[in-house]
């Protein structure tokens, strides 16, 4: 027979008879939310049978998890699949891509000679902002980069425009725009829910937010941890901040650390996140023997390295990554191939092309003694994807990063004990032994003398991944140098 925890039993008594309307769960880390969650809703379900629960989680693979630990009590779904299921079925759109290339953009539609992956790139960032109008979006970006093109703007326009009329393929962030405009403006009317559950709550766009605070429901339970707040860099926003006066409960322990590490993970995060932390552990039999692994790092830079380091060894592994092999070596071969002059079409990348001519444009006897890797790192001292990638390079041999790259993809998908993963890929991971690298040490080293209360977003963010790498073992941690007493 299955206990529960106190903490657990709370929730299931909040959602089914509710002291206010609004619920946030903070669940720790491993503190198996979605499993109490899952009890909660079988719960109500079985007193009021007829209710409406609907779940929204980000990405795919926890959405078919979830739909299979529901079952039908649950109506769960993706921000992007609730959006796909109101707009879709109701407008004449095109076939959805994951991204735009040239090639589908209209003819009728004369882009400036060599700038069709920037107006792609103004598109795309416009269709996830929180704006509901390419014009707000637009005055938005003048405030915040006075350097922007504006030359480009009637351009995205049409682009949208023919891609709301079904003139040309849409891409999943155009339909979630369309429909977020839709549901602000009205046209659009969410059905009500009995019960609407949000994961994730601490990491949540603008867009998200407007649209969930316009499902009607009884009851909205918000679920998540501040302290695992690590996507900073991508303008999310801690939604628990915009519900000052939800009833509050917690899940504090979790099922997936050792208790060997808990009470140093929890001085961690009373000393840095948050003063009243509790975090406690699982206790595992002495004689367990661990069997999987996973080696965390901070950069791309360092995980290539890794990859360089296990495929001059031998050793088989599993890279685990959302980001593209390309993206992962962007930088890097940037680098290796770079040569002034070159019509870069990355946006991604111009700054560093820009930099890469002005060398370029040096007399011939200053770039002799100016190398070009020297002459970027110094251009180039506080962006660290750069940085990390010059480092590589200097690190390993040209040859070792390309063959790196060309064998990546086969370890995509190896199937064996061992990963490798960067720290932000690694949330939702368990294994049972974790292996940091220096990486993520260096990157809190300085951070963690910093009074929590003067930290930034972003200083803090970094922060909450060096928690969120140190909560994804089972029995062991390899390299953590900042838990005391371990």
């Amino acid at each position: 027979k299955l206990s529960y925890t106190d903490e657990q039993k709370l929730i299931f008594d909040e959602i089914i008879q509710p002291t206010n309307p609004v619920l946030t769960i903070r669940a720790t880390a491993g503190s198996s939310k979605s499993h109490s969650l899952v009890a909660a809703i079988t719960r109500y379900k079985q007193i009021y049978p007829d209710a409406s629960v609907r779940y929204i989680v980000f990405g795919k693979m926890a959405s078919d998890e979830a739909r299979t630990e529901f079952g039908p009590n649950a109506i769960v779904s993706t921000l992007h699949s609730y959006a796909y299921h109101h707009v879709i079925k109701q407008y004449s759109l095109g076939t959805v891509r994951s991204f735009l290339t040239w090639r589908d953009i209209p003819k009728s539609i004369r882009l400036p000679f060599g700038r069709d992956g920037e107006v792609l790139s103004l598109v795309d960032d416009y269709c996830k902002s929180e704006y509901k109008s390419l014009d707000e979006y637009t005055t938005a970006l003048k405030q915040s980069d006075p350097e922007a093109d504006m030359r480009l703007f009637p351009f995205a326009k049409r682009i949208l425009n023919t891609m709301a009329q079904g003139g040309m393929p849409i891409t999943h962030s155009f339909y979630l725009k369309l429909f977020h405009i839709l549901v602000m403006a009205g046209t659009i009317e969410l059905a009500h829910e009995d019960r609407l559950l949000v994961d994730e709550f601490q990491d949540m766009s603008g867009m998200a937010l407007d649209i969930i605070n316009a499902i009607p429901a009884d009851q909205k339970v918000f679920v998540g941890d501040s302290n695992q707040s690590i996507f900073s860099f991508l303008k999310l926003k801690d939604g628990f901040s915009f519900y000052p006066n939800a009833k509050v409960l917690h899940l504090s322990k979790s099922f997936r650390v050792s208790n060997h590490y808990a009470p140093a993970i929890q001085q961690f995060l009373q000393d840095h996140l948050e003063p009243n932390a509790v975090f406690e552990g699982m206790e595992y039999p002495d004689d367990v023997k661990p069997v999987t692994k996973a080696y965390l790092t901070r950069t791309n830079a360092s995980l290539i390295g890794k990859m360089i380091e296990l495929n001059k060894s031998g050793t088989p592994y599993h890279l685990s990554s959302k980001t593209k092999i390309k993206d992962i070596f962007k930088f890097p071969l940037a680098l290796i191939y770079a040569k002034p002059g070159f019509d870069q079409k990355d946006p991604e990348l111009k700054h560093l092309q820009h930099d890469i001519d002005d060398w370029g444009s040096l007399p011939l006897a200053e770039r002799e003694k100016l190398s070009l890797t020297k002459h970027l790192k110094d251009a180039n001292i506080n962006d660290q994807k750069i940085t990390s990638a010059i480092n590589l390079i200097l690190n390993f041999d040209r040859q070792d990063i390309i063959d790196a790259h060309k064998h990546a993809e086969s370890h995509k998908n190896e199937v064996c004990d061992l990963q490798i993963m960067t720290g932000h890929s690694s949330k939702g991971c368990t294994r049972d032994i974790i292996e940091l690298d220096n990486d993520l040490n260096e990157a809190v080293e300085d951070l963690l003398k910093i009074p929590m209360h003067k930290l930034t977003s972003e200083e803090r963010s970094e922060i909450a991944l060096y928690f969120v790498c140190v909560t994804r073992h089972r029995y062991q941690l390899i390299n953590c140098k900042h838990l005391k007493d371990i």
